[in-house]
């Protein structure tokens, strides 16, 4: 359904800004790797194929309830632990649970590109819809951009984002207070 090819795109759009954004290398991190993270992107919303996409406020709400469920899905998907003699996707499930519990950093920037991805859309949106979303909708989704915690991420918030030319007409500076962002990757 629609549901799905909006999910699908989401995770392309995710995948493509880690592709043609993220440095290759970061101080930030020894153990950074852009393919890696390009690798987690491609995967962390599949189990939402089977659970459906549960906006992050209400996962917040339950937490356990839902990773559980998320990790259901993805043994499904991943035939992990199902069927003797098929090919189980061990390596795919252990990426997943990278992602899922946030165990890298790698997993802590493709979480941050994931959030990036979400802003950059609805900046997109506003620029068509904005009577369709309230401030307090707005500045509720772009606040998520003032938690980056890796400067790799701040920094392409700042270019993408806040100093896109594009969105100059929106002025989210005038919405959230975005911390300056420093530059320890190339």
């Amino acid at each position: 359904g629609s549901e799905m090819c909006i999910r699908d795109r989401h995770m392309y759009s995710a995948w493509l800004m880690a592709f043609l954004l993220l440095p290759e290398t970061c101080d930030e991190s020894l153990s950074y790797d852009k393919q890696a993270v390009m690798r987690l992107l491609l995967i962390h919303d599949l189990g939402e194929r089977v659970t459906g996409d549960i906006p992050r406020p209400k996962k917040q709400l339950a937490p356990d309830t839902y990773a559980r469920e998320e990790d259901r899905a993805m043994t499904q998907l991943l035939l992990k632990e199902t069927y003797p003699n098929v090919g189980r996707m061990d390596w795919e499930y252990q990426l997943w649970k990278e992602w899922a519990e946030d165990s890298s950093f790698n997993a802590k920037v493709a979480k941050e590109i994931d959030t990036l991805q979400a802003a950059y859309q609805l900046c997109l949106y506003l620029l068509n819809y904005r009577k369709n979303f309230s401030e307090e909708k707005i500045v509720s989704w772009l606040s998520e951009c003032v938690e980056l915690k890796t400067s790799v991420c701040r920094t392409i918030f700042r270019q993408l984002i806040l100093e896109n030319p594009a969105f100059e007409s929106l002025h989210l500076g005038d919405l959230v207070s975005f911390p300056d962002s420093s530059h320890a990757c190339q």
